[in-house]
């Protein structure tokens, strides 16, 4: 498993995640992502994107978004970048509150997202 856009964790959280073996990538460390997909060795992947990963400064998803997000060009790279790797055979997109995304920037960025999955 990949954590990718990784930020704003309470300790507890650090320690479970340390334990568990997942790859985490930070948002500044993107760069990370071909090597993790390569050391995943496998061709099939799922991907869920709560979308409070995308920074503040492009909308808010919900209470929980935050700064040091992925941008969504980031956001589209990364998906992209997967899709091109590995075969994306399911996909989720969560975490979306609309009450909280006042001038609906997130909503519409939704179907870009889901489209990217479903290539």
């Amino acid at each position: 498993m990949i954590q990718v856009g990784v930020r704003e964790k309470d300790p507890p959280e650090v320690q479970l995640l340390q334990q568990s073996g997942i790859k985490q990538i930070t948002t500044v460390a993107l760069a990370g992502l071909p090597e993790a997909l390569k050391e995943l060795g496998t061709p099939t992947v799922y991907v869920h994107v709560d979308l409070d990963v995308i920074d503040t400064s492009e909308g808010r998803a919900n209470g929980w978004a935050c700064g040091g997000g992925l941008s969504l060009n980031q956001l589209r790279d990364a998906l992209e970048l997967i899709g091109r790797s590995v075969s994306i055979v399911a996909g989720a997109v969560t975490c979306y509150d609309p009450a909280v995304d006042m001038d609906g920037r997130i909503g519409r960025a939704v179907p870009r997202i889901v489209e990217l999955l479903a290539h």
